[in-house]
């Protein structure tokens, strides 16, 4: 028997075929199931169901996924194929509900009880008794295959049957935590409590769930290259943008716990959009800085030769399709100033543009990715980009004149490149003042903007502050960095405040 069934999962999780092949048959079987499934119920299909239904069968294939390799070893890549061709089981439900069990068969839906003590009795009575809408028998046989399935797996593959018993427990405590998600909602949504449908919720839930196990299936297969990806994303510049985020959620006129379970899904959503876009940001700047970079900041991953430059492109691509697929979950507004942030640091960084090199021109790509981060939370919450003409006007002359600071430290190898900016083109020292001049402006500009209030004044010292740093003999950047996110946060307390 076990000899059997490595052969046959060999033929799937041993194939040199790209991943995207195998995702392509789990695709075609949710498809397929949800077609049956709607054929035998008789709704109308949403997109929000449609996407709700393959992000759930994603979500739990990589989890198991997940699960497999803690207790074999194997390979995710491998186990994901091999997951990917069995979710063929998922066709059983409507096929067996529709036929064998048709006399006494529920509508589908999730499982949902009241308290933990019906909870537990349905986890440890194999989802408890028939109701009229829940969990079929049909869908408990798909269910019983998936844990029967895993445990012949694990045992072939370890010869372990502790491990291929807790490898059965543990799918089955997988699966019916994804079917009883909405308990775990009416919970959070207060003692009232509430029938959470699933429509708004489940598939947010499921597309972060997507994203983390994503991060974890590449931390594991390729833990260097990870690492050498995160290690140069600047955190003090991710820091200012998710900050600047915050504050547009701070000053829409909604609040959060009025809108409830959904809205703090999406503010999550988009905050990952916002850190992996940067991430791509990062990346894109790096493939076009290389020469620069050799002069300015030898330890970037390009530059030493710790990534592969083919791998590292490709990569970048799939990041920048990941930060827009959590922003068009978060909603249309946040995918599109999403893209609009991506975009501004392509042509800032890229040719045949590469604006980086035209000295206003670049610094005004700051302000507006300072801006758009600034709107992705505002029209979070208040569902439009109508944000007072205060804070947005500050925001762009704050940071536009503030990105004249960008330049001093690399100051050799811009003028290596041939790039023409403050330092390259007047010599460091005037540059610095110029740029403590740009900056002292930018801080007069936004309290001029918001005004003689306790907020407004704070921009002074820090302005006064920042203006000596930038001109002192040997500049440092990370000292101003600090100043400027401290001061970011100051305003993001002040207006939570207000």
């Amino acid at each position: 028997m076990n000899e059997w069934l490595s052969r046959f999962t060999a033929r799937f999780s041993e194939s040199s075929l790209p991943l995207a092949y195998s995702f392509a048959g789990f695709l075609f079987f949710v498809l397929l199931r949800t077609f049956l499934e709607v054929y035998r119920e008789g709704y109308t299909l949403s997109a929000i169901q449609l996407a709700h239904y393959v992000l759930f069968y994603l979500a739990l294939a990589m989890a198991l996924g997940l699960i497999v390799h803690a207790l074999t070893g194997q390979q995710v890549v491998k186990l994901l194929r091999l997951i990917f061709a069995g979710l063929i089981v998922t066709l059983l439900p409507p096929i067996l509900d529709s036929t064998l069990f048709a006399s006494h068969t529920p509508h589908y839906d999730y499982l949902r009880v009241k308290d933990i003590q019906a909870l537990l009795h349905a986890y440890l009575t194999f989802f408890g008794p028939l109701a009229a809408k829940g969990i079929s028998l049909g869908m408990r046989v798909e269910i019983g295959l998936i844990c029967l399935l895993t445990f012949l797996y694990v045992q072939a593959t370890t010869r372990s049957w502790p491990r291929a018993i807790a490898g059965m427990v543990a799918s089955y405590t997988l699966m019916f935590f994804f079917v009883s998600i909405p308990v775990y909602l009416d919970w959070l949504a207060g003692p009232a409590g509430r029938e959470a449908t699933g429509f708004k919720e489940m598939p947010l839930i499921f597309a972060l769930m997507v994203g983390i196990e994503t991060l974890a299936v590449c931390t594991i297969e390729a833990p260097a290259f990870v690492r050498e990806i995160l290690k140069d994303t600047r955190f003090l510049r991710i820091v200012h943008y998710e900050l600047l985020f915050f504050l547009g959620t701070a000053a829409s006129p909604a609040a959060l716990p009025a809108q409830g379970i959904e809205l703090g899904l999406r503010a999550v959503l988009a905050f990952c959009a916002i850190w992996l876009i940067w991430i791509y940001s990062v990346m894109v700047n790096n493939v076009y800085d290389i020469e620069i970079d050799r002069v300015n900041e030898p330890h970037r991953p390009l530059v030493k030769g710790s990534v592969d430059p083919v791998r590292y492109v490709r990569v970048s691509r799939w990041v920048l399709l990941a930060a827009l697929a959590l922003a068009l979950s978060a909603g249309v507004l946040v995918v599109m100033l999403t893209l609009l942030f991506g975009l501004a640091y392509f042509v800032y960084s890229a040719p045949p543009l590469r604006l980086k090199e035209r000295c206003v021109l670049s610094k005004v790509v700051i302000g507006i990715s300072s801006v758009s981060a600034f709107l992705v939370g505002y029209s979070l919450y208040s569902g439009n980009f109508s944000a007072p003409v205060g804070y947005v006007g500050a925001i762009f002359a704050w940071f536009t004149l503030g990105a004249y600071l960008i330049d001093l430290k690399d100051v050799e190898g811009d003028k290596a490149a041939g790039i023409r900016n403050l330092p390259t083109v007047l010599g460091l020292r005037r540059a610095q003042r110029v740029a403590a001049i740009a900056v002292a402006i930018a801080h007069a500009a936004a309290f001029w903007i918001i005004g003689r209030n306790g907020l407004g004044w704070t921009f002074l010292p820090i302005g006064a502050l920042q203006f000596i740093a930038v001109n002192a003999k040997v500049y440092r950047e990370k000292p101003i960095l600090l100043m400027q996110n401290g001061l970011t946060a100051a305003v993001l307390l002040f207006v939570t405040l207000k």
